[in-house]
């Protein structure tokens, strides 16, 4: 019984460690987005352009720490935080762009009514990096498990098997033939009898 408790307890830490891990690197994601924007558009000759150390940078500063905890109830609202992303797909996809276009709409409307107009490539640039981070973030993971399993199958013996059988139990058992890397079984045929 206290072995079954102390499991779940290690669970819940860990995932609340990952989810810990997520928030801090979307927070410090969607502001490095926007300043590498201003970096790009008026970093030149080793420093900034002087209507940016005047007018930009400072607005830039003013608004960062609203739109970081907009971002991140955003992010949190559209499941960014919920997700196994070991399994993600082309939904966990639409749901980051989606949230990104929010973030968008809200640095845009929020740097325009409350403190500078920013220049146009600022929120065309921030957005888009800020769009690769979140998603290279979100699917590093995904793209290192399926990279795992792909030189395992290369490195280790496999034996082809043909699964007799096209029903909702044969998919379920080629998936964990396929997942399962210990395995030596490899999956190659599907076949359906019908005996009449």
């Amino acid at each position: 019984m206290l072995d079954k408790k102390s499991n779940k307890v290690g669970i819940y830490f860990g995932w609340a460690i990952k989810r810990a891990a997520l928030i801090l690197f979307d927070m410090l994601a969607v502001n490095s987005s926007y300043y590498l924007a201003l970096l790009v558009r008026f970093y030149v000759g080793g420093t900034f352009h002087e209507v940016a150390l005047n007018r930009y940078l400072p607005a830039f500063w003013t608004f960062a720490p609203y739109y970081t905890v907009l971002s991140v109830i955003v992010f949190f609202f559209s499941g960014l935080y919920s997700s196994r992303w070991r399994h993600a797909g082309l939904h966990d996809l639409n749901r980051i762009f989606l949230a990104s276009m929010v973030t968008a709409i809200i640095q845009v409307a929020g740097t325009l009514l409350f403190v500078e107009r920013m220049p146009i490539t600022y929120y065309l640039i921030g957005g888009t990096l800020q769009l690769m981070a979140i998603t290279a973030c979100r699917f590093s993971c995904r793209l290192a498990i399926l990279e795992m399993n792909r030189l395992r199958q290369l490195t280790g013996a496999k034996i082809n098997v043909m699964i007799v059988g096209v029903g909702e139990t044969a998919r379920i058992f080629r998936n964990q033939l396929e997942r399962d890397g210990k395995n030596a079984a490899h999956p190659v045929c599907v076949f359906a009898y019908h005996d009449h």
